[in-house]
């Protein structure tokens, strides 16, 4: 809850809830036991990020009022980072993504809004939008809003616009996806609009 008077570890209930999200994961992260799937909910706000937010486990992260209340934003250009990593089997679902930027070379360059690679991951109900995956290094971008690697993939009712992804400077180098870029994965995506990337 981004305007938590109390926050208070292991942030369980909202009179102590933690106010950033990457903190909440974190705590979620550290207390989790094979089996379970946690559940960690976001209250209304935007929430400012200097990280990104990295789930390594099961995990749902879930806004409890929707995209249009919810809204994670990178901090570009005051910060560098993609806002969403996903590697463990996770559920993310109800908030609009804006302002990540990723860049360095592979895989720094994948995903500006989410990166999903490795994992059993659903996205539903998501607006991705003003994110870029940056080149450097050689290597052009890939995936601006979203890219999805090597994954088994449930993706719906998401907006994905107005996202770029830079070239390498020279122009020797290939870049793809400025919305979504997808490698290697199985899976679904459905009733999603990709538009104006």
């Amino acid at each position: 809850d981004a305007n938590s008077v109390s926050p208070q570890s292991p942030y369980t209930n909202s009179d102590h809830a933690a106010t950033g999200i990457v903190e909440a994961v974190c705590q979620a992260e550290a207390d989790w036991n094979p089996g379970t799937n946690f559940l960690v909910l976001v209250n209304d706000g935007t929430y400012h990020l200097t990280n990104q937010i990295t789930i390594t486990k099961s995990i749902i992260l879930r806004s409890v009022n929707g995209q249009s209340n919810t809204f994670i934003n990178g901090n570009y250009p005051a910060a560098t980072n993609r806002c969403v990593e996903i590697t463990g089997n996770a559920t993310f679902e109800g908030f609009t993504i804006t302002n990540g930027c990723t860049m360095g070379a592979a895989p720094l360059n994948r995903g500006g809004g989410l990166y999903a690679h490795g994992c059993t991951v659903t996205v539903t109900a998501c607006t991705f939008a003003w994110n870029r995956a940056c080149w450097t290094n050689g290597e052009g971008g890939y995936g601006g809003g979203v890219a999805l690697v090597s994954s088994v993939v449930s993706m719906a009712d998401c907006l994905i616009a107005t996202n770029t992804v830079d070239p390498f400077g020279d122009g020797t180098t290939s870049e793809a996806g400025a919305g979504i870029y997808v490698s290697a994965c199985s899976g679904l995506i459905r009733d999603c609009v990709v538009s104006n990337n």
